[in-house]
């Protein structure tokens, strides 16, 4: 079976499980999701921030920021149970989202992190909950989107990466956010450019100011929009940096930050990261 196929089918079976609220394992094991998953459904809701007060301020860089900042080879699942096991506290991670289908094309195979996110986790059924955001996309037609987050607290982790269902499930929370798609804008679009940079930075803002609010301390990120959106590693890590290394309330909020980067053979997403923040990352 090929791999698209076999998305297709694990998404298919995941639809029985999510109406079933139970799966059972290879073992004959039965392991019940209802109470979690009801959780989830119920406590997810949109954030759109309407603090837009200025985020070009001349802040010195803190080199002794009191988090840890990784950047790895792992997956975003991978990254988050480590971090979870390690320090034994909530993580909250960025799902690289679509905004115009819930779950991209999770129903279609597609293999991007978001799809990956939802063959393994019980996070498309949140997003079905948000329609209105996906909605709201579709109508505004701009590159740029919006501001808007779904926030999925604790969502479970029912498979592992070869889709297998797990004896024993773990959960972490997710923020899902959609950067600014650059496909089809010319390179010499240099307007165009400019808007997406000046949205993505305050986008990023955003993000780690709703994180803060929601008083996670553990943050798995990633290389938001570098992939199929286009958007510039560099650029994209340049404002990561900016954030969270000049705000003096993400110094003082976050413990543990990691840039979770799966590169495929053409990418080097996690190099440039590395190289962006080279004076940071050992």
């Amino acid at each position: 079976m090929n791999e698209k196929l076999n998305n297709i089918n694990v998404a298919k079976e995941n639809s029985k499980i999510f109406k079933n609220y139970f799966y059972e394992t290879k073992n004959g094991l039965r392991v019940d999701l209802k109470k979690q998953l009801d959780f989830s459904i119920h406590n997810t809701k949109q954030f759109d921030l309407e603090d837009n007060r200025s985020i070009t301020q001349n802040y010195e860089f803190n080199h002794s920021a009191k988090y840890d900042l990784e950047i790895t080879d792992e997956n975003t699942i991978d990254a988050a149970k480590r971090i979870k096991n390690e320090t034994k506290e909530k993580v909250i991670a960025l799902n690289f989202a679509s905004a115009t289908n819930p779950g991209g094309g999770y129903l279609n195979g597609a293999r991007a992190q978001e799809e990956f996110l939802c063959r393994q986790t019980t996070l498309y059924p949140t997003l079905l909950t948000q329609r209105d955001f996906y909605e709201f996309h579709r109508n505004k037609r701009s590159f740029l989107y919006s501001d808007k987050m779904i926030y999925s607290p604790n969502i479970t982790v029912f498979r592992d990466s070869e889709f297998n269902l797990l004896v024993e499930p773990f959960n972490f929370s997710i923020i899902s956010a959609a950067a600014p798609s650059l496909i089809g804008i010319s390179p010499g679009d240099t307007n165009s450019f400019y808007q997406a940079e000046k949205t993505m930075s305050m986008r990023i803002f955003k993000l780690l100011e709703t994180i803060r609010k929601l008083k996670y301390e553990n943050i798995i990120l990633g290389a938001w929009g570098c992939g199929a959106f286009k958007n510039n590693p560099y650029t994209i890590a340049r404002l990561f940096k900016k954030h969270l290394y000049q705000n003096p309330d993400f110094q003082k909020s976050f413990s543990k930050v990691v840039f979770a980067i799966v590169d495929s053979k053409s990418e080097k997403n996690k190099f440039i990261f590395k190289e962006v923040f080279y004076n940071e990352v050992s």
